[in-house]
């Protein structure tokens, strides 16, 4: 599932911001390798301070922050066992721009692994 974002007033024309999410088995039954991220044009991009990713309150430390300069795609990688929704908050360098928050559904059918973790 891809979660698409129409950013306005990002220079003369809109962009498009995309949220998703890569996944394969883990060497641990039952569980799955993840990573949630976020991809658009670099001009865009580079205009985002940092994303906010809220797990589900299972996880040990549930909020996770990934700024430009840890990963150009904001991505967050971890592991678990089941799906649910992940709060996304993305922050714009611009402090005058409001944030855009929205709700991601991960799953483990997308098994890409372009952006996996080693």
């Amino acid at each position: 599932m891809f979660l698409w974002l129409i950013i306005a007033c990002l220079g003369a024309t809109a962009q498009r911001i995309t949220v998703t999410n890569d996944a394969k088995p883990s060497s641990k039954k039952g569980y799955y390798d993840w990573v949630v991220y976020i991809s658009g044009h670099a001009d865009t991009l580079k205009k985002i301070n940092q994303v906010v990713y809220t797990l589900h309150p299972s996880f040990k430390n549930p909020v996770q922050t990934v700024t430009y300069k840890q990963s150009n795609v904001f991505r967050y990688c971890t592991s678990g066992w089941g799906e649910f929704a992940i709060k996304v908050k993305i922050i714009f360098n611009d402090k005058k721009r409001k944030p855009l928050e929205m709700k991601y559904q991960l799953n483990f059918r997308n098994k890409r692994t372009k952006y996996l973790c080693k």
